[in-house]
Formats: structure tokens, C-alpha cells, sequence
């Protein structure tokens, strides 16, 4: 009987702690999944925003074809969009701005061979 009472105990004690590293890899995945989803949003997000920005320059287009006379605020407005929509792009392609330089090669170039 004493040697039934130690393997339940010893199966319970398995038991508790199969449960316990399942609990941990829960927490584990839920948490990768939220680093996962995280650029994603980003990107939705950013994509929002240029579709809105497109939406406004096209409203302005728009208006200038149905003979509408654009003043100073219309360009400085067409403007602001213009570069607000160029951070944007470069944001969602990941790439720096244009007055960094590229980083330098950890190797120099092989001149290529005739």
C-alpha cells in the first residue's frame, strides 16, 4: 500500500508540473505573439495613414481639374503632404533617411574580373 501512496504521489507531482510548464509556455507564446502582431500594427497603421494622405492630394487634384484656383496654402498644404507621405514610405520599408549615409562595408569590394 505505502508503494501505491508514493507513485500517486510522485504522478501527482508530475502532474502539477507538466501543468505548471504549460502555464509558462502560455504565457511564453502569448507573449510572442504580441512582438509578432506589434510591426504588424505598425505597418496597418502607417498604411492607413497613406492612404489618407493619397486621399487628400487626390481631393486637391480634384478640385484644381474642376477649375478651382490653388492659392499659397494649397501648395504649402501639397507640399507637407508630399513629405509627410515620404517619411511614411521610407518608415514602411524600414530604410533611412536620405542625408544618412549608407553604413560602410565590413569588407572592402573585390574589383570584378574580366
Amino acid at each position: 500500500m505505502t508503494t501505491t501512496a508514493v507513485v500517486l504521489v510522485v504522478l501527482v507531482l508530475c502532474v502539477l508540473y507538466l501543468a505548471f510548464r504549460v502555464h509558462q509556455l502560455t504565457a511564453v507564446v502569448a507573449t510572442l505573439a504580441h512582438i509578432v502582431d506589434k510591426p504588424r500594427r505598425r505597418d496597418h497603421a502607417i498604411r492607413e495613414e497613406i492612404a489618407e494622405l493619397e486621399a487628400e492630394l487626390a481631393e486637391t487634384r480634384d478640385e484644381i481639374a474642376e477649375g478651382y484656383l490653388p492659392d499659397e496654402h494649397d501648395f504649402q498644404r501639397a507640399e507637407e503632404i508630399r513629405e509627410k507621405l515620404d517619411r511614411r514610405l521610407r518608415a514602411l520599408a524600414g530604410r533611412r533617411r536620405p542625408s544618412e549615409p549608407p553604413p560602410a562595408p565590413s569588407t572592402p569590394p573585390t574589383p570584378p574580373t574580366p
